[in-house]
């Protein structure tokens, strides 16, 4: 399908190295990144993420380079996650913390978007069918003290993310991004890759073509750009 986005405001997204999740910039306990699949856009921007045979959590999260500073509580941050099913059967957790005295969090099957859990204050949460499988997760929340903004995602046993790996199963992650947004249910604002870990800011009427339109356009007899 060929795309146009004309995005009306602007916001500074966070996410470091949005598309290589799980490696620089991303800390990991009890697993290991492994691999990459093809995301919605057509790139290699999902990464495997691995459960270990440990005892106790399998997650990554962002190194305190990558992360949002919350200024004052009240602020209301959303964020974004695409995933997608990898080998066995787990589901994954996104909890959003830590500047919250109760963390919000959803739990979802990767293999059919169903929401299996949720827990604390979140605004909103929403589960957005993508292409090849994939499914955006995306959930609002609220601060409640100052301090960091971060998504941490987990592979979860049901609804347990203190189990014990079998080494095996695994979740693809990638296209990150949190923002901080106007209201309590608020959507985050159109996907913006981050390939490091600096914070990148996207003006308001920004337009972006995908690659299909752009050749569409630069690729026809008479048409230019």
């Amino acid at each position: 399908r060929r795309r146009l986005l004309s995005e009306a405001r602007p916001a500074t997204k966070y996410g470091p190295y949005s598309e290589a999740v799980g490696g620089p910039g991303w800390t990991r306990n009890g697993a290991t990144r492994a691999g990459t699949a093809t995301g919605p856009d057509g790139t290699a921007g999902l990464s495997a993420i691995v459960e270990d045979t440990s005892t106790g959590l399998h997650r990554t999260y962002p190194d305190a380079g990558g992360l949002a500073t919350v200024v004052a509580a009240g602020e209301h941050w959303a964020t974004q996650i695409v995933v997608k099913a990898g080998a066995g059967s787990r589901n994954v957790q996104i909890l959003f913390g830590s500047a919250f005295s109760a963390l919000s969090l959803v739990v979802v099957n990767p293999a059919t978007g169903a929401v299996v859990s949720t827990s604390g204050s979140p605004g909103r949460v929403a589960v957005v069918p993508l292409s090849d499988g994939c499914w955006r997760i995306e959930i609002t929340v609220t601060s409640t003290t100052t301090g960091y903004v971060q998504p941490l995602v987990y592979l979860c046993n049901g609804t347990a993310t203190t189990y014990t790996g079998d080494g095996v199963s695994s979740i693809y992650v990638g296209y990150v991004n949190s923002e901080k947004v106007a209201n309590a249910a608020d959507p985050p604002s159109s996907y913006v890759t981050i390939p490091a870990a600096a914070a990148v800011t996207r003006t308001a009427d920004d337009v972006r073509l995908s690659a299909a339109a752009l050749a569409q356009l630069t690729g026809a007899a008479g048409a230019t750009l």
